[in-house]
């Protein structure tokens, strides 16, 4: 039997990866020269004549190959490994989602590309500055006296006699940010962002912490005690595997903030497909599309 069918419970379970995640590759593993011989093909062919890799695959193939990027880092593993020891299982499913990162680190776009377009600009840098400043001024309603610093120049304060500056401000987030509630900004600014300033953590690296979590709680001597709860071992061996996969640099690396943000989503979501799904970029309806026009 392949290693990945043995291992596809789990990687379903925890990471929600499973065999038509890499039906590719599946359909990469069937021999040209077998399928013309085999007799078996007629069975799986449409009324075109078109045959279905992928349930013959299933059906027939003893091992489904995964090609293995140049990023891949035996060595490095190797070492994670050393640091963070499981069972074979668990390193087995470890290894195989390292390996599928590094071969989908080939095809993305980096982030410098991504940030040359206005929406990316906006979703990714802008909203979740605008989304701290909603907060900070539906926790402080209308308060007379303001202060805003630009620059190096000492605060500027305002708002003494009447709070125009807030007024205009909550005017201008209510029709570019678009969002209903004080619950529902902090919300998204903490499944989406997280705590910290700088580039989120998109859904892959989501998946990878919620994934790396479940995994975790699967073994006895790494789950935590209570349920739905992240211990400092967790979040030291999800931080670091984070920084195998090249999810997160090591200079930005805090395993405080991996369980902070870890206890939100499990308090929250119940689900992985429903964690991702609320993970989506949002905008305002009154965002004009155009380059320069996105948030103002």
């Amino acid at each position: 039997m392949s290693a990945f069918l043995i291992i596809e419970p789990m990687t379903k379970e925890c990471y929600g990866i499973d065999r038509h995640t890499i039906s590719g590759h599946i359909c990469d593993s069937v021999d040209a020269r077998t399928l013309k011989d085999d007799p078996r093909v007629s069975g799986y062919c449409d009324e075109n004549n078109t045959v279905n890799l992928f349930s013959y695959a299933m059906d027939t193939i003893e091992k489904i190959l995964i090609p293995v990027s140049d990023e891949y880092d035996m060595e490095e593993f190797n070492q994670f490994y050393g640091n963070h020891p499981v069972d074979d299982i668990s390193r087995t499913v470890l290894q195989f989602m390292y390996i599928l990162t590094m071969n989908r680190r080939k095809d993305r776009l980096t982030e410098s590309e991504e940030a040359e377009t206005a929406y990316w600009e906006y979703v990714r840098y802008i909203r979740p500055e605008m989304l701290r400043l909603y907060i900070a001024l539906q926790k402080n309603h209308l308060r007379y006296q303001c202060k805003i610093t630009i620059g190096y120049d000492k605060p500027v304060v305002i708002d003494k006699q009447e709070p125009w500056a807030q007024m205009a401000l909550e005017n201008y987030l209510n029709k570019f940010l678009g969002v209903d509630s004080l619950k529902d900004a902090e919300r998204e600014l903490m499944t989406i962002y997280g705590k910290k300033t700088g580039v989120p953590l998109d859904k892959e690296e989501t998946r990878y912490m919620w994934g790396t979590y479940q995994l975790l709680q699967t073994i006895t001597t790494m789950k935590s005690n209570k349920k739905k709860s992240v211990t400092n071992e967790q979040s030291r061996f999800i931080t670091d595997y984070l920084i195998l996969n090249k999810m997160i640099g090591v200079d930005e690396a805090d395993s405080n903030n991996i369980r902070v943000r870890l206890k939100h989503f499990l308090k929250n979501y119940d689900t992985l497909e429903e964690l991702l799904d609320e993970q989506n970029y949002k905008t305002s309806p009154n965002n004009p599309d155009s380059k320069y026009g996105i948030y103002f």
